[in-house]
């Protein structure tokens, strides 16, 4: 293996490191509105206003996202040193 394809493999493991890290940010929001499951209207829901949730639930979700990303980053890490020793 040469120098540059080493490289490009590190690339694409940092974006997809990146993609992953973005999926977990988008997908932690809660929707906007509510609909209907009959007619897909959408109905007005007292429970989506905005309000700021307990310290308790802020630190147990930042936590979450936390131990995900470092997750993630071993995933990748092992996934490189795999691919370096040729999964031995």
């Amino acid at each position: 293996m040469n120098r540059s394809s080493g490289q490009s493999n590190l690339a694409y493991a940092g974006l997809a490191l990146a993609g992953l890290a973005l999926g977990t940010i988008l997908s932690s929001r809660a929707p906007a509105v509510k609909r209907h499951p009959r007619t897909a209207r959408v109905v007005a829901v007292r429970s989506l206003a905005p309000r700021k949730p307990r310290p308790t639930v802020l630190a147990a979700r930042r936590l979450n996202r936390a131990a995900g990303t470092l997750a993630a980053s071993v995933l990748a890490d092992s996934g490189i040193e795999h691919y370096r020793g040729s999964f031995k």
